[in-house]
């Protein structure tokens, strides 16, 4: 008889040291990599005003936070972000915000006061 019990369905429930240490490193590495991904996420946040004319040719502006890698990456996201405007977005202009990460592609609308 062998020193491991045997489960009811065959599969041995002794885990042995080495087998052990083994699940614990790949578990680690699997933690680690997924943390690598997230960081790999991260972004610079952009204030952008965006303009759009009116049917009457009047230009108002809206205002979006976005995140993006770049400056230039910025503009586009930001023209993205504004796309819901009454009409089509006409250009952007963007100014890096100083401190802290963000999560890349966010979008927000700053609440008007």
């Amino acid at each position: 008889m062998s020193a491991a019990r045997a489960h009811p369905r065959g599969l041995a429930r002794v885990w042995t040291a080495p087998a052990a240490a083994l699940l614990a490193l790949a578990l680690a590495a699997a933690l680690l990599a997924s943390a690598g991904l997230s960081c790999g996420r991260q972004g610079s946040g952009f204030v952008c005003t965006c303009t759009y004319l009116t049917d009457r040719d009047d230009e108002y502006q809206v205002k979006v936070e976005v995140c993006a890698k770049s400056a230039e990456d910025a503009l586009g996201k930001a023209k993205d972000c504004a796309a819901d405007s009454p009409a089509p977005i006409q250009r952007c202009q963007c100014i890096a915000v100083e401190g802290g990460q963000c999560k890349l592609g966010e979008c927000k609308k700053p609440e008007k006061k």
